[in-house]
């Protein structure tokens, strides 16, 4: 996998909670995710977005540390 910048990380992670709210579009209840096999492989899918998303806030919190403490020092 080749290096990503932080700009490209963060346009993967908007460009993730964009995809994540469409596929919670139908979903009303947690239950929902568990009616059909769709929504269960919708399931699946959102799980993974979010892992990914993770995986690209601690890539970027390597790449330059101080810039994510400064947000949670203002909070």
């Amino acid at each position: 996998m080749h290096k990503k910048t932080i700009l490209d990380l963060l346009d993967f992670i908007t460009e993730s909670i964009g995809i994540i709210r469409r596929r919670f579009a139908n979903i009303e209840k947690p239950d929902d995710f568990y009616t059909n096999d769709e929504n269960i492989d919708k399931f699946d899918a959102i799980c993974m977005r979010l892992q990914s998303i993770g995986e690209a806030i601690k890539s970027i919190n390597k790449k330059r540390q101080r810039l994510l403490e400064r947000h949670y020092k203002d909070e």
